[in-house]
């Protein structure tokens, strides 16, 4: 049987130009949303493209966005501030302040833990309530880091099916962490993998 063609849709989401991140809900692959580096975020309807999306404003200086499930989504910031929020609710709350710039953030364990990576060379992790509760600061868990890297971090990537944790250095090299323990266990590593790269001074971090 032949597969469908799938139909290409062209469809300007933000007038200007820009670093733009973009994530799909999960649960439900037809909502995607999008962020520019000003905040400004749309949830975009895919299976209704001509319904104009919902649009919210969040903080600056946008470095990730990862998806939970219930409308919720994280983010980290170049200012070293990860915050949740809540676009069905128009709620947020503050997660995790660093004194050095977030790069990278990653669900892992079923949207039940985030993992953010710092300038500090740190991967610090929290627990994710499955609803709103991490919203009250009463009832938030605290972060605990969970491991020290030799550089700094560019990219973290997860997958569900092996439980496998990719963390990707701006010297090129991608080291791959085991999750089934409450301590990473690292397992591999490709050397000089990746293209190299370097951040701005910490004077330029917040204009990214």
């Amino acid at each position: 049987m032949s597969q469908p063609t799938p139909i290409v849709k062209n469809r300007t989401v933000f007038d200007s130009g820009g670093k733009t991140i973009i994530a799909f809900s999960p649960g439900d692959k037809n909502r995607l949303i999008a962020a520019n580096k000003n905040g400004i975020t749309k949830i975009l309807q895919l299976d209704r493209p001509e319904q104009e999306p919902e649009v919210i404003q969040i903080s600056e200086n946008l470095t990730s966005l990862s998806t939970l499930s219930n409308g919720r989504f994280i983010i980290s910031t170049s200012k070293g501030d990860a915050f949740q929020y809540n676009y069905r609710t128009s709620k947020e709350a503050l997660l995790l302040r660093t004194s050095l710039p977030l790069r990278d953030s990653v669900v892992i364990h079923n949207g039940k833990t985030a993992i953010f990576a710092s300038d500090d060379l740190e991967l610090s992790s929290i627990d994710v309530a499955a609803d709103d509760s991490n919203l009250d600061p009463s009832k938030r868990s605290k972060p605990s880091q969970i491991l020290t890297l030799p550089d700094q971090i560019s990219q973290l990537s997860y997958s569900l099916k092996i439980n496998i944790l990719a963390v990707t250095l701006i010297n090129g090299d991608i080291l791959f962490y085991s999750l089934s323990s409450s301590q990473p266990n690292k397992v591999h590593k490709l050397d000089k993998c990746a293209i190299a790269n370097s951040y701005p001074s910490a004077n330029k971090n917040t204009s990214e």
